[in-house]
């Protein structure tokens, strides 16, 4: 539904590609590439969130990509982790 967000919450709710969660489109929209290359296109915020003990927010993201070292995939990765 289009202007649709959502709150994260704990994340086990919220699909990481596919919701409206950081940003107004989804992460799947504005990195398709990434989203073709993703072996975890399923995954939730909460799977793939390292979360902070301390304080209880992602610091740090478990991603699985089939890209090989000096795929220019790279590069739109690190976008992506810019703008988380």
């Amino acid at each position: 539904m289009k202007g649709l967000a959502y709150e994260v919450d704990d994340g086990r709710r919220i699909s990481f590609w596919r919701d409206v969660w950081n940003g107004t489109r989804s992460i799947a929209e504005d990195f398709t590439g990434l989203f073709k290359l993703t072996r975890t296109p399923q995954a939730t915020v909460a799977d793939l969130a390292v979360v902070a003990p301390d304080n209880g927010w992602a610091h740090s993201w478990r991603h699985d990509f089939a890209i090989k070292m000096g795929d220019p995939a790279i590069a739109k990765f690190a976008a992506l982790t810019l703008r988380l």
